[in-house]
């Protein structure tokens, strides 16, 4: 995490350098006398940095981050401390934006008091954005967390159903983290998952981690129960294309294979292809759209994989054209850890995609 230490006073720059020395080549200081406004100085350190910490009284700090406080799942970590290093509060973003932990951090780094408020932290449970920020999974859909976190902390009753093992959870009968909810493997559950099936389960609060879409539909007079997805990073697209394909045709195809497998496209991890699309503009501009890093494989290796898997499709018309005969299978299959196709080659206009799934254990 990179930090920014804002003092006011010669006694706050002490402190900030000690922080500075505990974490080297991760916190820039800045103290008074600023090139700036404090304001303004804190608008460009929002931009600037994943975490803030301010040595100053606490009022100070409210009046100027509050204006410019948006989104806690992309505003920095804002921790306030005393010249003194007494205490270290987490004043905002304290679970996607780690001030949390930064405030537990700081505290023991420097023998100080941590003062968090947030009332899964204060009851000892585990936060489904703390979870989701700790394992990497994507939450879906974001209104719903409020909901669910509200849910743990009142002791409703809360249904886990997951893809990743209990163990990879943190999850332990008897822990506090944990305390009054139950955690269900995803092979529990019959067949391609319906619906109904969850809610037999008897659950007005879910938590599903998934990649997979089920079927959404329930019997009729049948209670809904809030449902909070956490997609796990683990679905690898390959793509083939034709020169100058257009973004919104990438997209488009990329969106409907993940639709035919049955899997959330916010699961996606990446995006690959052959080493000939590096410069292809319509493929990196849907990568960047989608916020996924972009990754390209020689055709030699692209080459050995297929003649090592006469499974996968191949076509004689890409081969006299590219020098290998397929490319979004053995590339997608590639790209990942202990891979798995999930949906073989689709075709569509001018693209090309298949999908490989990582293990997640």
């Amino acid at each position: 995490m990179k930090l920014a230490v804002v003092a006011l006073t010669k006694g706050g720059a002490d402190l900030g350098r000690r922080i500075a020395q505990a974490y080297p080549e991760q916190v820039d200081l800045y103290h008074t006398p600023f090139d700036q406004p404090l304001k303004l100085l804190a608008e460009r350190l929002f931009q600037q940095y994943q975490g803030i910490v301010f040595i100053m009284a606490l009022g100070i700090v409210v009046r100027v981050v509050g204006p410019i406080l948006q989104d806690k799942r992309r505003d920095p970590a804002v921790v306030c401390m005393d010249e003194a290093g007494n205490f270290v509060i987490s004043v905002a973003s304290g679970h996607l934006g780690g001030a949390n932990r930064l405030t537990t951090e700081l505290a023991e780094l420097l023998g100080a008091t941590p003062v968090i408020t947030t009332a899964t932290d204060v009851r000892g449970k585990i936060a489904f954005d703390v979870l989701a920020r700790e394992l990497d999974l994507v939450i879906e859909p974001f209104e719903n967390l409020k909901l669910l976190n509200s849910a743990l902390v009142n002791g409703e009753k809360i249904g886990v159903v997951s893809q990743l093992p209990a163990e990879k959870l943190g999850f332990a009968q008897g822990s506090s983290r944990w305390e009054g909810i139950a955690v269900h493997p995803w092979a529990k559950l019959s067949g391609e998952l319906a619906f109904p099936e969850i809610t037999d389960l008897g659950y007005p609060y879910l938590v599903l981690i998934t990649n997979r879409v089920p079927d959404v539909s329930l019997p009729s007079g049948r209670a809904e129960p809030v449902v909070l997805y956490l997609r796990p990073r683990n679905l690898i697209a390959g793509v083939g294309c034709r020169r100058g394909i257009a973004q919104e045709d990438i997209l488009a195809a990329v969106t409907d294979a993940c639709r035919q497998a049955g899997k959330s496209p916010l699961s996606l991890k990446k995006l690959v292809s052959v080493d000939l699309k590096k410069d292809e503009t319509g493929l990196l501009e849907a990568a960047r759209e989608l916020g996924l890093p972009m990754e390209f494989f020689d055709r030699t290796e692209l080459a050995r994989h297929l003649e090592d898997h006469p499974e996968l499709s191949r076509s004689d018309y890409v081969k006299a054209q590219i020098g290998v005969g397929g490319v979004c299978e053995p590339a997608a299959l590639l790209a990942g850890y202990q891979t798995t196709l999930v949906l073989p080659k689709r075709k569509y206009r001018g693209v090309t995609v298949a999908l490989a799934e990582e293990r997640l254990w």
